[in-house]
């Protein structure tokens, strides 16, 4: 049997008489009469006989010329057992997976586990029900059942996906937030540490001599607008222009563009105070950093307007996943039932 459309397929199945020891000169076969007729009320458990042929030919084989007769039988299989164990079942979970996306993401991720755990579920429901059935055939190709489970199975799947997906992006945009955060308030702390004591200075300048407290190495007019501070990049910059920037906390995009990166310590003891997981989020901001990617980040709706962008992506979610279903349910019925 071809069971390529199973459980949409219709099988031929022949039966032939000959003779093995004697060729045609010496026995021919032939139907006295019609060799079967078939009752209204023939019924099998899987199959239906839609219809047969019958009639005599001659078959050559290695020793010679036979007279055979054939009756072909054209069998349907019931679609019915198939279309209420398998069929229905996998649609009703793949709706199913489509609920988590009306699960809207809060602050505190109470909506984490339902969609996490409604996630798992159908995706173990359609791994059992569709690939762990007992009733699927045995053979080497992908059959139309098979297609269909997998359609089921990458349904769920990518509804799980994009869960893990949008949680990521959040998780990702509040450590970005929170690291400037720390950043522009390191700097600040540190900007206005150095500001003291050069203020102070100013002041004495302005008492004494510049030489009997300075010595004269051609900086001095540059004293107030340098520095130099470990941790930091060239960390030259206008105090006047850094404090201006500083001022408006709110805006901490604009304040990135004007303080500089603080490397993160070296020092193997901080390093071994951090958790795994830390360290993984350190190195994919450095990277991101070396490919300049959180600048364009920062400028994006998505860091400003996380919440909203994330329950957009659940409102389109909500209409692409539920059509892209209902086409794919579409291309696949008219494709095994008309077109092959």
């Amino acid at each position: 049997m071809d069971l390529r459309k199973f459980p949409l397929d219709s099988q031929r199945c022949p039966l032939e008489i000959g003779s093995f020891g004697f060729d045609t000169t010496e026995m021919t076969y032939s139907w006295s009469a019609k060799p079967m007729s078939m009752d209204d009320d023939l019924e099998l458990a899987q199959y239906k006989l839609v219809n047969f042929t019958y009639g005599s030919r001659d078959a050559i084989i290695q020793t010679g010329q036979r007279s055979v007769i054939y009756l072909v039988f054209f069998f349907e299989r019931a679609v019915g057992f198939y279309i209420l164990q398998v069929y229905v079942p996998l649609t009703i979970i793949v709706m199913s997976s489509w609920v988590t996306f009306w699960l809207v993401k809060t602050e505190k991720g109470q909506e984490t586990p339902a969609r996490t755990q409604l996630g798992a579920t159908t995706v173990l429901a359609v791994v059992t029900i569709g690939f762990g059935g007992k009733a699927k055939p045995q053979v080497g190709y992908a059959t139309a059942l098979d297609v269909f489970i997998i359609i089921c199975f990458i349904s769920v799947f990518t509804a799980l996906i994009e869960f893990a997906f949008i949680n990521f992006l959040d998780l990702f945009i509040r450590r970005l937030k929170h690291r400037d955060l720390t950043r522009v308030l390191t700097l600040n702390d540190m900007t206005r540490s150095m500001t003291a004591p050069l203020v102070h200075i100013q002041h004495l300048e302005n008492k004494v001599k510049p030489s009997s407290v300075l010595p004269k190495t051609g900086d001095e007019g540059d004293l107030t607008r340098k520095f130099s501070v470990p941790g930091v990049k060239t960390a030259v910059r206008s105090l006047s222009e850094i404090e201006t920037s500083s001022g408006n906390a709110d805006d901490i995009p604009n304040i990135l563009q004007v303080l500089e990166v603080i490397e993160p310590p070296s020092d193997s003891r901080t390093n071994g105070t951090l958790s795994w997981m830390d360290r993984l989020w350190g190195i994919l901001f450095d990277r991101l950093i070396g490919i300049n990617w959180l600048g364009k980040i920062r400028k994006t709706q998505l860091y400003h307007d996380t919440p909203r962008i994330i329950n957009r992506m659940d409102a389109v979610c909500r209409k692409v996943f539920p059509m892209l279903f209902t086409l794919l349910n579409i291309f696949y019925w008219t494709t095994y039932l008309y077109v092959w």
